[in-house]
């Protein structure tokens, strides 16, 4: 199991050199030929993208406080009122976020509420029989997000690339991924890495259901598992090179950043129970 963990490791890294160094030479003409701001599929994951990462998040604060330790009152009361703020905070972003891009009621934010009260109710029920597993995976879901949320910003901040959509002339505006371009504050300068990637990305959270709900150990289960979280990583990449948002580069290490923490922290919080990841049955 190890040898096959390391194997799959090399494969991603091998994969990720390889997209990067492609896209280091196509970055301009791709953004070129896809770049479309009133396309209704870029408008539409402009603003449903990231939805994983905040769902994730107000998911794994209620699990985390509803699994909490009760043989110390005063720690329970922390963790409960600790993860509940945290909790609303997620539950907050996730209502607010999509109104940045897409034209939503003011009450589409009220969503929010129904975020956390739904994940408070799943979180109680599944708790009841496998209470340990859920901690465990909720612990990694919210590393996750924060891991996610603070490295792709403070990269952003310090690398400075200028977007696609904020060129008047691409052709000699346009620089090179790997030379940062300085410290800066504009948000059209923040295109690499891109933050909707890295935040879609936290969906490969979801490959992690198997572990507190047995019933999801199967073939069909874990290839449905997949195949939507690395579907709907690739389709939020997609939309924001169309958006001339950012451009292959940055969608990639983007990506790439959030999958590399996700399996990282998996192997910290599952070396011992890699069986938990494969199909028991078909």
């Amino acid at each position: 199991m190890m040898q096959r963990t390391k194997t799959k490791t090399w494969a991603f890294l091998g994969g990720f050199a390889a997209l990067m160094l492609l896209f280091t030479f196509l970055d301009l003409p791709i953004s070129k030929a896809l770049f479309d701001q009133s396309s209704p599929f870029g408008n539409l994951f402009a603003g449903l993208a990231e939805l994983p990462c905040t769902l994730v998040g107000v998911f794994s604060c209620a699990a985390l406080a509803v699994t909490r330790p009760r043989e110390n009152k005063a720690l329970a009361a922390l963790n409960i009122a600790g993860f509940g703020v945290l909790m609303a905070l997620f539950a907050l972003m996730a209502g607010v976020m999509p109104t940045g891009y897409l034209p939503l009621p003011k009450a589409f934010m009220l969503t929010g509420v129904v975020y956390a009260a739904a994940a408070v109710l799943l979180t109680v029920r599944i708790s009841r029989t496998q209470a340990a597993a859920l901690r465990r995976a909720a612990a990694l879901g919210l590393l996750l997000v924060l891991a996610a949320m603070v490295v792709i910003n403070v990269v952003k901040v310090f690398w400075g690339r200028p977007r696609m959509r904020s060129m008047a002339d691409p052709d000699s505006q346009f620089t090179l991924w790997f030379i940062p371009q300085g410290f800066t504050a504009d948000e059209e300068c923040k295109s690499f890495p891109s933050g909707h990637s890295a935040n879609a990305a936290c969906i490969l959270w979801i490959t992690l259901l198997p572990t507190f709900l047995p019933r999801l150990r199967t073939k069909k289960a874990f290839a449905v598992l997949n195949c939507v979280a690395f579907g709907w990583m690739i389709l939020s990449m997609l939309s924001r090179v169309i958006m001339g948002a950012h451009f292959a580069t940055d969608v990639t290490m983007g990506a790439s950043i959030t999958v590399c923490c996700f399996y990282l922290l998996k192997r910290v919080f599952y070396k011992e129970q890699a069986a938990l990841f494969g199909p028991e049955k078909s």
